[in-house]
This record gives C-alpha cells, structure tokens and sequence, in this order.
C-alpha cells in the first residue's frame, strides 16, 4: 500500500514531538560525557614527568563532572541557570575533578580529587540542571519551556555545534549509475588514515572491463595492472584472491553473455581492505624514503607497468 503525502507530515510530526531536532546532539554529548572522557583518561593512563633522577609519573583515575556553577567575586560557589549566564555574560560550565596518585619509582601515593577545569554543558542534557525540571519550574527559572536545547552558552552568547553529513571513512560503498543503456556499478571507499583522506572508486563498465580510479593517477588503471603492480604476477594467485573473497554469485551488469572480459580485468575484488592497505603501505614507503608528502604513487610509477600490460 502506497503512503500518502498526509501520512508522511503526520509521521514527521511525531518524530518531531517524540525526538526533536537536536536529539542528536543532546545523546552525543551524553554519552561523551559518561563514557567518552573516561575512555580518554584510560587510555592516557599516567603522564611522566621529568625531574632529574627521579622516576616520578602522575597516575590518572576516574575523572568527575560536577553540576553547572559559577564562582563570584568573593570567591563564593554556587549554582547558576542558563537564563542568568545570558544576562551577565557567563559560561554555562560544570567543574571537571580527575583522581591523581603520584608515583615514585614502584611506590604509589594517596589518591587525591584535582580540579582540572570547566567543562562547558549542554542544556537539557543530563548535566544541565534544565533537564529535571518541569515545565512550570522551567518558567519560574527563567527558560522557555519549548527550548530543545542542544546548545552551549559561552561568555553570554548561545553556541551551536555545526554537524556535518559525510561519507564514512574506511568503508566500501557500493552503487549503480544508469547512465547510458547499461548499468555502471561502481564500489568506493575514502581511504583515511593519518591524516589524509584519498577516494579510491573500482568501476565496472558496460564492457565487463573492471578498472580502478585513484588520486594523483590521470586515467584509470585496469584492475589487473593495479593487481600486478602490488605483486600479484600470476594469474592464478589473483584468480585464488578472488575465490577467497568473494562470496557472491554475481555475474556482472550485462546479460549479453557474448561480451566477455578482458585478461586484464577479468577479477572483481568485493573486499578491498588487504589491497588498500598495502597500497596504502606502498605511498608510505615511498613518502619515507624519499621525504615527500604524496600519499599514493604517482602515475610514473605505473608507466613500466602499463608498457608491459600486452605480456601478461
């Protein structure tokens, strides 16, 4: 049964009064909150430090977020809502303590509660003292009771953390372009690693030819130059490669059984981690040796390769 245009602005109305627009925001920074700043501080574990002789290091604990407070003039300690962080140009910010234990050599000390900070709070997250007040309480302080949230207050000013829509990293990403009479179907990943970020796309045309387009690289490469440029010089082994990976009975966009592939693009590799990690280890090696900062091998690297493609 086809859904109604009214169906669908009625779905979108509830979805808007049970979750809201920033929802998103709010459970992020939730759980950064609960589990993301701890996991940072096990991760880190100890801080050394140099003092001559002595083997001392800082021993890192549990770390605790306390609720939104300012500290007056006076030096006086007390609770503060949103409203009142706008009128005199606050920060909307909770106190941030960490467990430290100085360790000399093989001697641990008494742990101790060390304020290292503020750390800016999210209204109505689970922090912000907004969130356990009703809608009444919510006018009595001060605040629109139809606020979202999902913002910060800096030095008076509400701030917005801006969320961008972008590909995932590290994952192959596979779709079909009807372009012309028969489908193209092409697979991409966006390599990232260090830093640097390459889009890597495996085509496979109407011809039943595979080829592979990378950056820095004019023209694209067929599949089977690129598989002997990262050492696979026999057909078998790359035949075996193929068998091993792929767990699928596809049998390509054409049902015109009477175009057949190429030598040189005869393998589709579904799963491309193994090869975009040592092609990846390649650019590195590469960028080590020579002090450069390309990522991948350039195009004269391949030149050989493409010369020699009618012996294979």
């Amino acid at each position: 049964m086809a859904v109604t245009t009214n169906q669908l602005w009625n779905l979108t109305k509830e979805f808007i009064h049970d979750s809201g627009l920033v929802r998103q925001h709010i459970d992020s920074y939730n759980e950064f909150v609960e589990r993301g700043l701890q996991a940072i501080v096990d991760e880190v574990g100890d801080l050394p430090i140099e003092i001559g002789d002595y083997p001392l290091k800082i021993k890192l604990g549990k770390i605790e977020v306390g609720a939104p407070r300012v500290i007056e003039v006076d030096g006086t300690e007390r609770s503060i809502y949103p409203a009142e962080a706008r009128i005199r140009n606050l920060t909307y910010a909770a106190p941030l303590h960490m467990e430290m234990s100085p360790v000399i050599g093989e001697r641990e000390g008494q742990p101790e509660m060390v304020y290292i900070g503020d750390l800016p709070v999210m209204l109505k997250s689970r922090i912000c003292l907004l969130s356990k007040l009703s809608q009444e309480d919510l006018i009595g302080v001060g605040e629109d009771p139809l606020d979202p949230g999902g913002y910060f207050i800096v030095n008076g000013s509400e701030r917005v953390i801006v969320a961008l829509e972008d590909l995932a990293a590290n994952r192959i990403l596979v779709d079909v372009e009807h372009t012309g009479v028969n489908p193209t179907y092409k697979a991409k990943i966006f390599s990232t690693t260090v830093g640097f970020r390459a889009r890597i796309e495996v085509t496979l045309k109407s011809d039943a030819g595979i080829y592979v387009t990378m950056p820095g690289i004019p023209s694209d490469i067929p599949l089977m130059i690129l598989m002997r440029a990262l050492g696979f010089e026999e057909d078998a082994k790359v035949a075996e490669l193929e068998i091993q990976q792929s767990r699928t009975s596809w049998k390509g966009p054409s049902r015109n059984r009477s175009k057949q592939p190429t030598r040189e693009t005869r393998c589709f590799i579904w799963e491309t981690d193994s090869l975009l990690d040592r092609w990846t280890s390649i650019g590195y090696e590469r960028r080590n040796q020579f002090s450069t900062e390309t990522f991948f091998p350039t195009w004269e690297e391949f030149s050989p390769i493409e010369e020699k493609r009618d012996s294979f």
